[in-house]
């Protein structure tokens, strides 16, 4: 990897999560060679994750900053260069790659050189775009047989990479709080900005629910139980997020009342296609 990539800087939001045990991110991208990393948790909590990770640089956000398209949404605001800079999830424990994207299965874990080289490839292919948005995204979608090694939309989440000026185009990455990965990504794709997606990289995260308890960034501005229970709620962010992106978004009710979606990605891609409002 180029020394220039070296110091990008890579952001990880974090919430109640001040052991390395649980904040692994930080240890896989020291590990690949990355001397910038930046950790940001809560205002109230920069002194136990300092006392855990000493020789990390801490950037600490508000307290009334809840969930993580409001962190998302706060640190962007506040990144001015036209460089590219990496924003992950805190709980990442190593990639997996696949030599065949054509292939189905067939992932093992990363090597350094490996996962070092495709990263260093969406830095360099970010840098090279006027606006851009790359990602590795996660097992689910990196395990299917894919034609190319790369595809130009995705459900985006966990690992991006993103130039500083990302907000000047207009997107909002806190719409929704819950289901906030998808408004984000339905934003950038319905506004023409361009994206990468490696298709032979992913990355592993344990099997968690998100409570204040285990950490991560899911507290939430607007309780995901609601007191008609925690279906009911969903149902609820389900709507709104509907009638954000009504134009991308089926939605209907089966005949025992079951609510159901069906995102249209492809759609999204393409709206923005024929004529990017950010220009």
């Amino acid at each position: 990897m180029r020394e220039s990539n070296m110091s990008t800087p890579v952001y990880i939001p974090s919430y109640h999560r001040s052991d390395p045990k649980l904040c692994t991110s930080v240890a896989l991208m020291y590990s690949l060679g990355f001397d910038k990393v930046i950790l940001c948790p809560r205002v109230s909590q920069r002194k136990e994750y300092h006392a855990n990770f000493p020789d990390t640089f801490i950037l600490p956000i508000p307290d009334n900053v809840r969930g993580l398209g409001d962190t998302r949404q706060y640190l962007l605001q506040r990144m001015h260069h036209d460089r590219p800079v990496i924003m992950m999830d805190d709980d990442i424990r190593h990639f997996s790659y696949k030599k065949d994207p054509t292939q189905f299965g067939g992932l093992k874990r990363a090597t350094t050189a490996h996962a070092s080289s495709i990263i260093a490839g969406l830095l360099e292919w970010t840098d090279h775009q006027e606006i851009a948005c790359a990602c590795v995204t996660d097992r689910y979608l990196v395990s299917k047989p894919h034609k190319t090694k790369h595809v130009p939309f995705a459900f985006m989440r966990q690992f991006m990479v993103l130039k500083g000026n990302f907000i000047k185009a207009g997107i909002t990455v806190n719409d929704t709080q819950f289901f906030s990965d998808i408004s984000l990504t339905l934003n950038v794709l319905k506004a023409g900005i361009p994206c990468r997606i490696p298709m032979n990289l992913c990355v592993e995260t344990p099997a968690m629910t998100i409570t204040a308890a285990k950490g991560g960034c899911g507290v939430m501005r607007e309780p995901l139980i609601s007191k008609h229970g925690r279906a009911n709620a969903q149902d609820k962010m389900w709507r709104k997020l509907s009638r954000i992106h009504k134009d991308v978004i089926d939605e209907w009710e089966d005949e025992t009342g079951r609510l159901h979606h069906r995102i249209g990605w492809a759609k999204a891609y393409h709206l923005g296609l024929q004529e990017p409002p950010w220009k």
